[in-house]
C-alpha cells in the first residue's frame, strides 16, 4: 500500500460513524447536578457514563465533576461551567472549551426530576 492510500483509509477510518461513535472519556467523581448533551438536549449524567467528542458536560453550582480520558488523563471540571469534550485528552494536547455560566442559569431548575430534560 502506498503512502497516498494508507493515509487516505486512515481518513476515511477517522470519519467513519464507528470511529466517531467511540468513547473519548468517562464522567467520574460527578456530585451535584450535572448535566450532559449528547445531541438533543441535557438531562441528568451518571457516574461513568461514557462522553463522545463533541458532548456537552454543565456542573450547576455546587457540582463537580472530572472527565478521564481513554489514555488516564484526568480533566477536573469546575462548578457552574460549560465543558465541550475534547476529542483528545488535554494531557495529550486536547483542548477542552469551557465557559463559565451565570449564576441565574447555574442555579436553575436545580430541583426538577432527575430523568427530565433540561436544556436543548
Amino acid at each position: 500500500m502506498n503512502r497516498t492510500t494508507a493515509l487516505t483509509a486512515a481518513l476515511l477510518f477517522a470519519a467513519s460513524p464507528v470511529a466517531a461513535s467511540e468513547p473519548v472519556a468517562t464522567l467520574s467523581q460527578a456530585e451535584g447536578t450535572v448535566l450532559v448533551n449528547q445531541g438533543e438536549q441535557f438531562v441528568t449524567a451518571s457516574e461513568g457514563q461514557p462522553l463522545l467528542a463533541g458532548d456537552r458536560v454543565m456542573l450547576m453550582e455546587g457540582a463537580r465533576a472530572s472527565l478521564v480520558f481513554a489514555d488516564g488523563c484526568v480533566l477536573p471540571l469546575a462548578e457552574g461551567s460549560l465543558v465541550d469534550v475534547p476529542a483528545v485528552s488535554t494531557c495529550a494536547g486536547g483542548l477542552a472549551q469551557a465557559q463559565a455560566l451565570g449564576p441565574a442559569l447555574a442555579e436553575a431548575e436545580q430541583g426538577e426530576e432527575e430523568s427530565k430534560p433540561f436544556l436543548q
